[in-house]
């Protein structure tokens, strides 16, 4: 992961397309007409505007400085690299019984353009969003 740059190898303002005739990337999938798209394995899904690429989220494999990210502590990504949570947004997900839960959205918008999902206090996914440059 690269802040306001990258993720999981795809970039923040660049054609969808550019990624559909790369052989290390295969678009699986489809969703919602033309906005969301799921890579091999489903562990990356990408939005765009457009065609253009400007939210990529990523719920395996999620380096930064040598560290994984997923499965880490809330609070020990904080502390460790010193950062302040612009936001916290409690979510409850409606999903069927018994999968209902809460999971944690941590918005920090300076100096990494990002979201962090939490589930019991650890990371589950990282989302990059280029709408974040403009603030």
């Amino acid at each position: 992961f690269i802040p306001r740059e990258s993720l999981g190898g795809i970039k923040l303002g660049e054609p969808i397309d550019s990624y559909s005739k790369r052989n290390d990337y295969e678009i699986v999938e489809e969703s919602c007409g033309e906005d969301w798209y799921y890579f091999k394995g489903g562990d990356i899904s990408v939005f765009t505007s457009d065609g253009i690429i400007d939210t990529i989220a990523c719920v395996h494999d999620v380096m930064w400085n040598n560290v994984p990210l997923i499965g880490m502590k809330i609070l020990d990504f904080i502390n460790n690299f010193q950062l302040h949570v612009d936001s916290c947004e409690r979510l409850y997900l409606y999903e069927a019984p018994p999968n209902r839960h809460t999971q944690y959205m941590y918005t920090f918008i300076e100096p990494l353009g990002l979201c962090i999902w939490c589930w019991r206090k650890r990371i589950i996914k990282v989302v990059l969003c280029s709408g974040f440059m403009d603030e």
